[in-house]
């Protein structure tokens, strides 16, 4: 009796192995019926993890194969759709309570201020009968990156301060800058604290809600949206980005004009890949001020020339 099902499951492993669908019978498929074989996915498709979803490496395949566990409209879910459709608009906004612990001068005519923000980051674990301390949700930190990335931020620049989300009912100042610490730092910095710390550079000049921020007080409550962006990248190519630069390991020339595109500018020169890939490989830095005083971060200039960034104002 047990060489009877033995045999039998044999002959019915053999059986599936033959109804199995070959690379080129799924590839036939998909150019005949439009669609994706379920049977391809067993022989063609290779899958990776990305951001908590699998998302197929088949060049056929544009739509992702399951959505992100966790927060709907989180930031995972919209990096994610920003990668595959090289799309810019933001999703719904997560806002963090947040502190201003520092504001001090980042250029010497005081027109530009380096703003440092401790942004509530902590761990929350679900713990069950099995299993104890499981992370319920992804950190704050953790969908910081990539330099270049940014974040939303408002805040209440009237008396009732401490109200922000009443204040941002009736239209208090939402403003979106981008993130001047590296990735790197931010963890440094942040190691062992339930809150992550980011530097934000600030215009006084401008005309907008940010010179009113810039002129805050150190413990002002804020609000941060989570991460957004992908950091240095193309929008007319998915592949042309900061991280892939540095895999292949190409040359590199940044330009920072603005007060967001320095920060930018810092965000990269501060992190720890970059500096790296500096010291074996042409990095060219470029910062824009219309003024020798009016330049930021020129304390910090000598640092990335010793690190083999060749680093050039105008």
């Amino acid at each position: 009796r047990q060489r009877v099902d033995s045999s039998r499951i044999g002959s019915e492993l053999r059986l599936s192995r033959s109804r199995a669908v070959s690379p080129r019978a799924a590839d036939r498929a998909h150019n005949m019926t439009g669609s994706l074989h379920p049977g391809a996915f067993t022989s063609r498709i290779m899958q990776r993890s990305f951001d908590g979803c699998q998302v197929s490496h088949s060049p056929r395949v544009s739509h992702p194969l399951c959505q992100p566990a966790g927060r709907p409209h989180g930031p995972r879910r919209w990096v994610f759709q920003a990668a595959r459709t090289g799309t810019t608009s933001h999703p719904d906004l997560i806002w963090t309570s947040a502190t201003l612990v520092e504001n001090k001068e980042a250029s010497l005519d005081g027109g530009l201020r380096l703003l440092r923000l401790s942004v509530e980051d902590r761990v929350q674990y679900l713990d069950g009968r099995k299993v104890r301390q499981v992370q319920r949700r992804p950190r704050w930190r953790d969908d910081f990156r990539f330099p270049g990335q940014s974040v939303a931020l408002r805040f209440c620049p009237g008396p009732g301060a401490a109200d922000v989300d009443g204040c941002a009912a009736d239209g208090s100042a939402t403003v979106r800058f981008a993130l001047a610490s590296s990735p790197t730092s931010a963890r440094n910095e942040s190691a062992g604290l339930d809150a992550t710390l980011v530097e934000l550079l600030l215009d006084t000049r401008a005309r907008d809600s940010a010179a009113s921020l810039a002129a805050q007080e150190p413990g002002t409550p804020l609000e941060v949206s989570q991460v957004l962006g992908r950091g240095f990248s193309s929008v007319l190519s998915l592949g042309a980005d900061l991280a892939t630069a540095l895999e292949e390991q190409r040359p590199l020339l940044l330009l920072g004009a603005s007060p967001g595109g320095v920060a930018a500018l810092r965000s990269a020169l501060s992190w720890t890949p970059l500096l790296a890939h500096a010291a074996q490989h042409p990095v060219v830095a470029v910062v824009l001020a219309p003024s020798p005083t009016a330049a930021p971060f020129v304390v910090e200039w000598e640092e990335w020339r010793q690190a083999g960034v060749k680093l050039h104002s105008v």
